[in-house]
């Protein structure tokens, strides 16, 4: 029995002489490989972080070099976060970063950061570093950007002065865009004095500098609901409500204040004597004044003044707007979206810049309009997948 006993303890530490490199080598390879788990996460969270910090900052300015400061500064911050634990020395993949890419209206900034993780098993082994990298994809939401058109309707475009005896009396600017609605009707039409049947609008569509405008069928209008510029997100943001007007239901540009104006009483007139508030603010004038009118009359808008900074006439219903620049040679910057709205329009001259999405749009008076992007108050940044 003694003899026995004094073979199993024999044979014990013959088996645990046998197995234990391989739980050292286990053991090893769980510091190591748990290291670099750790690192990894923690750049992931740094690369995050930064490329949101650069598309929010890009969001503002629109220059890459802002967003290449404010990525490298989020970069040296987490750094020296917990005193540089979880980090060796964190670089950019790219010289130029992050890499900023625009296409259909949907800005992408891309950032990769190399790091490497010290081993320490492994080290034995020849391995004294592993070399680990983290991706993160920011896009900028900007609600604005699907204004891509000059002008987009869905039944009827209808020029009365385009191109006579040889003149450009109403010039186009920029591309616009038609889209079929169920029942398929849809027609573009002209009065230029040339009977020409509505086939042949082509001919009274040009540029100011008379290049032919071709309209484009587009797939659909717009539609912002579950975003923050849909017309109950508005109608909850909206600032300034039912603006007060006499008798004459007049609204004049010094009531036209806040960011966000909300009308729901019928049939208004709005007014620009002057430019609107904010205009002659660096850090207003050029974000958009939003107004949201929630009514079916008929909405008046009279432009005798530039409007300085852009307006945004928002409406949903299915009413009308009269949209009367003059006297004088004003320009209305902004956007018109009312895609369930006729707009008819006496130009006098007038010159429109922006956006106009609308059913159909009747253009009365010679004028000239010319396409203008503009930034969002409610751009959103968020993480994508690529």
């Amino acid at each position: 029995m003694k003899h026995f006993i004094n073979w199993q303890k024999g044979a014990v530490l013959v088996f645990f002489a046998l197995i234990l490199p391989a739980l050292i080598a286990f053991t090893g390879l769980a510091v190591d490989f748990g290291n670099v788990y750790v690192h990894k996460s923690q750049l992931q969270n740094m690369t995050d972080a930064s490329v949101l910090a650069a598309a929010q900052e890009y969001s503002h300015t629109q220059d890459s070099n802002d967003a290449q400061n404010t990525a490298l500064e989020y970069i040296n911050d987490n750094k020296h976060l917990n005193h540089g634990s979880g980090f060796n020395n964190p670089v950019p993949a790219t010289s130029s970063y992050p890499v900023i890419t625009v296409n259909n209206g949907i800005t992408k900034l891309k950032l990769t950061l190399n790091d490497t993780v010290p081993m320490y098993f492994l080290r034995l082994f020849g391995y004294n570093q592993m070399d680990i990298s983290a991706t993160a994809n920011a896009q900028v939401v900007n609600p604005l950007a699907a204004f891509a058109d000059l002008i987009r309707f869905s039944q009827i475009l209808h020029i009365t002065q385009g191109h006579q005896n040889n003149q450009y009396k109403t010039t186009f600017d920029g591309t616009i865009g038609y889209v079929s609605p169920a029942d398929g009707y849809n027609s573009i039409e002209t009065s230029n004095n040339n009977n020409n049947p509505p086939d042949q609008i082509q001919n009274a569509i040009y540029s100011s500098s008379g290049e032919q405008i071709t309209p484009y069928q587009r797939d659909n209008m717009p539609d912002f609901s579950n975003t923050p510029f849909s017309l109950s997100a508005l109608k909850k943001s909206a600032d300034n409500i039912n603006p007060s007007f006499g008798s004459n239901k007049v609204i004049s540009s010094d009531k036209l204040t806040g960011k966000i104006i909300y009308i729901d009483q019928e049939s208004p007139d709005i007014v620009i004597d002057k430019p609107l508030p904010g205009s002659n603010d660096p850090e207003k004038k050029n974000i958009p004044l939003i107004l949201v009118y929630d009514n079916p009359g008929v909405l008046n808008i009279h432009v005798n003044s530039d409007t300085g900074r852009p307006l945004i006439i928002y409406y949903t219903g299915t009413g009308e707007i009269h949209y009367n620049p003059g006297p004088g040679v004003p320009t209305f910057t902004g956007i018109i979206y009312a895609p369930k709205t006729k707009i008819l329009t006496n130009e006098n001259k007038a010159a429109f810049s922006g956006s106009i999405y609308c059913q159909s749009y009747y253009s009365q008076v010679e004028g000239s309009y010319t396409y203008k992007s503009f930034d969002s108050p409610f751009s959103q940044v968020i993480l994508t997948d690529d």
